[in-house]
């Protein structure tokens, strides 16, 4: 008997030798690790991120181009079509992933453990309306339209029950005009994504606005890492340690940040690949 507690200790104390041996391997691993691929969407969804020729842009990416210069990182960032992004993402073939939310694609995630950093850049997704219709009740609607993809949150259970209609376009620019022509009561959108496309195009910024009143979504974007949680702490550390740079950052390219963002449901974030916005 006394033979059998001698031989059960010492084999649970060679199970802790080997858990703590390969704990300090992984921290040594994680620690000595100055690469990182960062997966990101393709979509052009500036001011926030988008590409061009190939080459990630936006305020993203010099944000993150920012930390890695302040940690001695190189960051490498991997453009990818949406679905495949969580795909690569959740089978560990990306080391990080921006933006993500712990509300997106929730069924996917459920059995993971995934380490999210504070808010990058926040975001409101809602209506865009004729400026005089700014002031308009929900039960006015009909119709509202999203750029293929998309889901407006806000609005699905109207939408589920028939009393509102939805219409979807292939570009964002293209959304954008058939609230103009009136084809359609308001564009559910990233609102300062839309404001940029607005610009670009030439139209008055009075002509179309955000429906404050009406129902939205205010949300954050993170970074997120399943591999890597001291990057993901090195992250936080970087936003609360060097805030006059990222608001410099922000004031350059329009992003702003709301005191309380707060994301109950999944954004306007697409669930299929995208179109790029404003084709």
């Amino acid at each position: 008997m006394k033979a059998n507690r001698i031989k059960c200790l010492m084999f649970l104390i060679l199970v802790m030798l080997v858990a703590d041996f390969c704990f300090a391997e992984t921290l040594v691993e994680t620690s000595a690790k100055t690469e990182f691929v960062i997966g990101v969407e393709r979509i052009d969804y500036i001011p926030f991120y988008g590409f061009n020729d190939e080459e990630y842009i936006g305020y993203a990416r010099e944000f993150f181009d920012a930390f890695a210069k302040e940690k001695g990182y190189v960051l490498r960032y991997k453009i990818l079509p949406v679905k495949r992004l969580y795909l690569e993402f959740l089978d560990g073939t990306i080391d990080c992933k921006f933006p993500d939310s712990p509300f997106w694609q929730q069924d996917s995630k459920k059995d993971i453990t995934i380490h999210y950093s504070d808010s990058i850049a926040d975001f409101i997704d809602g209506l865009m309306v004729c400026s005089e219709n700014q002031s308009c009740p929900v039960a006015s609607l009909t119709v509202i339209g999203t750029v293929r993809g998309f889901t407006a949150w806000d609005y699905l259970d109207l939408i589920n029950s028939g009393t509102l209609g939805l219409s979807e376009n292939n570009s964002l620019h293209g959304l954008l005009q058939q609230v103009i022509m009136n084809r359609i009561d308001g564009a559910y959108v990233n609102v300062a994504v839309a404001d940029r496309v607005l610009k670009e195009s030439g139209t008055d910024s009075a002509e179309l606005v955000f429906a404050e009143n009406l129902p939205h979504t205010k949300g954050s974007y993170l970074c997120s890492s399943i591999k890597y949680p001291n990057l993901i702490a090195e992250l936080n550390r970087f936003l609360e340690e060097k805030k006059d740079l990222i608001d410099a950052l922000r004031s350059k390219h329009q992003v702003k940040m709301f005191s309380q963002p707060q994301q109950l449901k999944d954004s306007a974030q697409p669930e299929c690949d995208m179109p790029r916005a404003g084709d």
